[in-house]
């Protein structure tokens, strides 16, 4: 019923402009991106192994390579990532304006920070393991200094209000396979309370599968949830630009 509530309310927001910036993956990112492609297409239908093959292939567009073993958990980020290097980018080119960056993977959220950090740039990191959540959150709102929001979108998605009234963009490094997901999201910063235009932008991985993502969002499908149960049977869609 409250999505419903807020749909009504959408007609007085100011306008929502969404943007796509493209960028190609490195040489070793895309060897291990089509070695990855490939055991999706070869798993066969155990979920198992078609969760795995995805999990890789997402990981391998952002940028690093992560598992675990009998030493612990490991995540091995590409030397070159022109994922993370647009995202810098675009928070170079805001100015002084506060920013939404959203994620999928906790590894995610690590090198995105990690970059911010290096920056030099005050954040707040917001997702399962963030102790003080409300914390966290008001220090974005109150604190000039503290720039970016880096969000996992499943966390912060929901119940997470007042983003709206200090930042109009939002950068999706990562977007959620849910379609619903994603627009409860977006609605963090494109609700009432809102009083400027509003920008929402992907980072797209060419040829991968980042622009199928949001393909089938616009479609009111999840991706994922296609893949893990054997229902997309064109997994070469996911080499498409």
């Amino acid at each position: 019923r409250s999505l419903r509530d807020d749909e009504a309310e959408m007609h007085d927001l100011p306008k929502r402009v969404p943007r796509a910036v493209s960028v190609d993956m490195g040489e070793e990112q895309r060897e291990h991106y089509l070695r990855a492609l490939e055991g999706l297409i070869n798993a066969g239908g155990e979920l198992r192994n078609l969760d795995g093959a995805w999990l890789r292939m997402r990981q391998i567009t952002s940028g690093y390579l992560a598992w675990q073993d009998g030493h612990g958990k490991h995540l091995l980020p590409f030397k070159v990532n022109p994922k993370l290097d647009a995202l810098e980018r675009l928070i170079d080119e805001m100015g002084d304006s506060k920013i939404v960056v959203c994620y999928d993977y906790t590894e995610t959220g690590r090198i995105i920070t990690e970059r911010v950090k290096a920056m030099g740039l005050g954040y707040e990191w917001f997702y399962g393991g963030t102790k003080d959540q409300s914390a966290s959150r008001r220090r974005f709102l109150d604190d000039p200094k503290c720039r970016v929001f880096v969000m996992n979108s499943e966390s912060g998605g929901t119940g997470n209000d007042g983003l709206q009234k200090v930042a109009r963009y939002m950068v999706f490094y990562e977007s959620p396979c849910p379609p619903i997901t994603r627009k409860q999201t977006e609605k963090r910063i494109h609700r009432p309370g809102q009083t400027e235009r509003v920008y929402i932008y992907d980072l797209i991985m060419r040829k991968s599968q980042d622009r199928t993502i949001l393909k089938a969002i616009k479609d009111g499908v999840d991706v994922y949830q296609k893949v893990v149960n054997g229902s997309m049977k064109n997994k070469n869609a996911f080499l498409d630009d």
